[in-house]
């Protein structure tokens, strides 16, 4: 019940904060925006957040090698992002590989 209402609550927030933002800036302003919007800088976007995925997964990689343990690339690389979407408040990346594994 706490959750749900927080759910809605941040939603309702968040749709909130959303319309102000439309009504103070304009949607003219927006879609404007939008059209100028180069496909090279959304390229460049797009290839640094995959440097950036492949430095983690790397890192996360040393770690484990380093404690002596070893995953597989396939394994590591799936779970590895799952595990950044879990546990990326604390940095613990293979934290939830490590809890599914290791039972």
């Amino acid at each position: 019940m706490k959750k749900t209402l927080l759910f809605i609550l941040s939603t309702l927030m968040g749709v909130a904060l959303f319309i102000g933002v439309l009504h103070r800036i304009g949607i003219h302003e927006i879609l404007e925006t939008l059209r100028s919007f180069s496909w090279a800088t959304l390229a460049l976007i797009m290839l640094v957040g995959f440097l950036q995925l492949t430095v983690v997964l790397y890192r996360w990689q040393m770690v484990l090698r380093a404690q002596g343990d070893t995953v597989p690339g396939s394994v590591r690389r799936r779970r590895t992002r799952t595990g950044i979407r879990i546990k990326k408040g604390n940095g613990c990346a293979i934290y939830a590989w490590a809890c599914r594994y290791h039972r």
